[in-house]
């Protein structure tokens, strides 16, 4: 157990989260602050050695803290319980209190907070960044044997989740389906950080507000677009109808249409109810406004509205019509719905009588999304639907029932599974990481190709070649975590399908054989016999244009971006690689071709291997595949730090405080010094404290460069550093080839040493001479197997774990090593505990 933290974590945090928000101070204008006793001895014996008017360490004081003022005091306290409670103080090197002394600290500085409702670590705790403050250790001793469960909440829900609703509100299936509207605005975007991204301690914002007032409206206008049109309450502008109407054709017609972007996409159909409003001549029934209502209902809720509901919404419509007219008042009551707190939240508060411990079981309806959207971005399918309406969501072995259903149903898209890998590795952030295009010899950062699209280049490949090791594991579903860790197997340049990609190697073979007839047979020649040549190989239908006005036929721009590429790859004359049975690697696309460099493959000389994944030398699983070694480094370096950092807090459940406001954060320049050598500034005492828990872990991936590139050498790139600049030729943004100034610098060798402390083995901790050393002491420490069971359990229910969910990540982790480390059941037990199936 944690020598720091192993007092009763349930007991404070139970006190802490009782502290109901806007609470009245039980402390007046003319409370006087006072230490007891007991906590003075405390500060005395722990922390006025540091901390008291002499030594002042870190400007901070204790023995005045009846001196200052409240605010002042609050703060000051504020932190004192969050770094009592982490364990940081007293540093480890001091002399420490017993878990009954540091509760008793803790629990009387939390006191002086309540007194003004002033404590924040309550609030902390919620937050996915502080999940690491509960004690690991007791969470898994079994030492704890209170019932889990979930607090009552609602859940609002994210933009992904909100453009499936948009779809089922407009009716849409299938391929039918968008991704994207035009006139729908994401109103929430996750947080970039790596890790669990989607908690419950969200709510809708004013400006959110706005935004999905803004975009309701324009769903509802697209659910009556046509029975406006037909009625004539809506009329498209002259020149767009003169378009519709061909009467405008060709180019300006196109200029037209380029006016009205959020016309591209309409439905061709208005749902009858609300036709019927529409179309009625003179005043509509009160069945026929209730059937608008309800079809709304239906289509954003997923339910009839009951009695009082529907009764409030005919009152307001037929209010509304009294004062205007019913297509104002169909439409906005359509709005109203689309904005009900239903629509922008989940519900989980639990129905029924309350067990022995207090606490309610899902009801049917709510179980059924909280399966559904633990899994997909959708509401719930009719096999769910059923099952909440029959009887059939009513016991936890109706729970396994459905869950085993939908993760067998290969028909039904389970994107929040892969979702979990790229969240909790943080590898998609490589698309935020832009990079210099010279550096990397061709083309590397997104292109814009209109104004709300890109070709995600080189950063998309090498992500989605990070899926396609993530969902290969995941289809063998054995030892998932630990295969992760320390695979020795990657796709590269490839696009998960063997069959295809041999398809696509073999079609490859042909092009560069031809590639370099044509190159060999045009060197030295004349550039107007080139046409003959080409012709004479009988490749001319690729290169030639057709013949225009009995003139010779010209050669298209795709030639002299292939003669281009030639060089590059079989050399100035044609002899590279000539007797070479190598297999040329499949040509994938625009501008990334190049990326297996990433990987340490020259893609002009690699023999490529069809059959993948394949064993990739110097690489050991997801912290040395170049997507997450890119999304922890910045622009033009490494970062030793942030990588050190995610090591520390999603392996061996630690954390590390943010970096103070006071503290300018800059590591030297220096021309003469690798980054590491550079970092030496952090072991200062005033840094290290800190530092100490991410320098030697993120030290021994100075092994890879920003590029993920594996290297022994680090290039120093400053001016004075410069050996040689060499022109090579290389692929453009624009897909073609083009030449490029490429600086080789001074190196100095890499220390890729580091130190692992925290495994909560002994035998692992120590000393580690490079990442594959580091990597596999990880891999076999039953702490960081527990923490990434902490991470999942996080991921699928949307908060950090209490002492209270002990149980259940007990029997998680069981679920896990009793399958052989199957990801598939450890998703069953989490989803089919007491945490997820209980509210209180």
């Amino acid at each position: 157990m944690h020598p720091m933290r192993s007092f009763s974590a349930s007991l404070l945090i139970a006190g802490l989260c009782s502290v109901a928000p806007g609470a009245e101070p039980a402390g007046g204008a003319d409370y006087e602050f006072k230490v007891p006793p007991h906590a003075e001895e405390l500060l005395d014996i722990y922390c006025y050695e540091c901390h008291d008017s002499g030594l002042k360490k870190g400007g901070i004081r204790f023995d005045n803290l009846g001196d200052l003022n409240q605010g002042a005091r609050l703060d000051l306290l504020n932190n004192a319980l969050e770094q009592v409670y982490s364990g940081e103080m007293p540093p480890k090197d001091g002399d420490q209190p017993t878990d009954e002394e540091r509760e008793k600290l803790a629990q009387w500085i939390w006191g002086e907070l309540k007194v003004f409702n002033a404590s924040k670590l309550e609030d902390k705790l919620r937050y996915y960044k502080y999940g690491n403050y509960v004690d690991h250790d007791q969470l898994f001793s079994g030492e704890i044997g209170e019932a889990p469960f979930t607090k009552a909440r609602r859940w609002r829900i994210n933009e992904l989740i909100y453009q499936e609703r948009v779809n089922d509100v407009l009716e849409l299936e299938g391929r039918a389906r968008q991704s994207a509207f035009y006139g729908v605005v994401k109103p929430f975007n996750l947080p970039q950080e790596s890790g669990v991204r989607y908690y419950d301690t969200e709510i809708v914002e004013g400006g959110q507000f706005l935004t999905l007032m803004s975009n309701a409206k324009w769903i509802v206008d697209k659910q009556l677009r046509q029975a406006l049109l037909e009625s004539g309450h809506f009329q498209y502008p002259e020149d767009y109808q003169s378009v519709l109407d061909k009467k405008v054709q060709g180019k300006e017609a196109g200029q037209i249409l380029r006016k009205y972007p959020d016309e591209k996409w309409n439905l061709k159909t208005t749902p009858e109810p609300f036709t019927r409003v529409v179309m009625e001549e003179g005043e509509s029934s009160d069945e026929i406004l209730s059937g608008a209502i309800t079809h709304q209902f239906r289509v954003a809720l997923q339910r009839d509205p009951d009695a009082a509901e529907l009764a409030e919404y005919l009152a307001f419509m037929r209010e509304t019509i009294r004062v205007g007219d019913k297509v104002s008042a169909l439409k906005k009551m359509m709005v109203s719905v689309l904005m009900e707190p239903e629509f922008l939240y989940r519900n989980e508060f639990g129905g029924g009588e309350a067990d022995e411990h207090g606490r309610r079981m899902l009801t049917p309806r709510e179980g059924s999304y909280a399966i559904a959207y633990a899994l997909t971005d959708r509401i719930p399918d009719p096999a769910l639907v059923e099952a909440a309406h029959s009887g059939k969501l009513n016991e936890r072995v109706d729970y396994e029932r459905e869950v085993r259903r939908l993760l067998a149903d290969e028909s039904i898209e389970k994107p929040r599974i892969l979702r979990f890998f790229q969240d909790y590795f943080g590898y998609t952030k490589i698309y935020d990481v832009f990079k210099d295009e010279e550096r990397f010899v061709g083309a590397y950062n997104p292109h814009r190709v209109v104004s709300t699209s890109y070709i995600y280049r080189v950063p998309g490949k090498v992500s989605k070649e990070a899926d396609l090791l993530v969902q290969w594991v995941l289809e063998r579903d054995k030892d998932v975590f630990e295969t992760l860790l320390t695979t020795d197997k990657f796709f590269v340049h490839h696009s998960g399908d063997n069959e295809e990609m041999r398809k696509r190697t073999e079609q490859a073979q042909i092009f560069y054989s031809n590639l370099r007839k044509i190159w060999v047979g045009t060197r030295g020649r004349d550039k107007k016999d080139y046409a003959k040549i080409v012709e004479e190989l009988g490749l001319s239908n690729g290169y030639l244009g057709p013949a225009k006005d009995g003139k010779k036929r010209s050669f298209n721009r795709k030639f002299g971006i292939d003669m281009e590429m030639a060089e590059t790859i079989f050399g100035k004359d044609g002899s590279r690689r000539k007797d070479s049975d190598a297999t040329y690697p499949p040509l994938l696309g625009e501008a990334v071709d190049h990326s297996p460099k990433m990987y340490n493959f020259d893609y002009t000389l690699w023999d490529y291997p069809v059959e993948q994944p394949f064993k990739v030398e110097n690489r050991i699983g997801m912290l040395t595949h170049p997507a997450w070694l890119v999304a922890h480094s910045h622009n033009a370096a490494t970062d030793p730090i942030l990588r050190g950092k995610w090591v520390r807090e999603k392996l061996l459940g630690g954390f590390v405080r943010d970096v103070p406001i006071t503290v300018d954060a800059k590591v030297p320049e220096d021309p003469h010094s690798t980054l590491r050598e550079r970092f030496a500034v952090t072991e200062e005492s005033k840094c290290w404290q800190c530092h100490e828990k991410m320098n030697p872990l993120g030290y021994p991936f100075e092994s890879y460069d920003d590029f993920g590139r594996f290297r022994t050498e680090e290039a120093i790139e400053y001016p004075e550093n410069i050996l040689e600049t060499e022109r090579v030729i290389a692929r453009s943004e624009h897909g073609t080839m083009t030449r490029m100034m490429v600086n080789h610098y001074k190196t100095k060798p890499v220390d890729p040493s580091g130190y692992l402390e925290g495994t909560g083995d002994e035998s692992l901790d120590g000393p580690v001479k490079d990442v594959p050393d580091m990597i596999n002491r990880l891999a076999k420490s039953d702490r960081v197997r527990q923490v990434f069971i902490r991470n999942v359990f996080r991921y699928f229910m949307g908060r950090n774990e209490t002492p209270a969910d002990s149980k259940t990540l007990i029997a998680a982790d069981k679920a896990y090593l009793d399958s052989g480390g199957s990801f598939r059941e450890l998703m069953v037990s989490i989803l089919t505990s007491d945490s997820f199936i209980y509210r209180k």
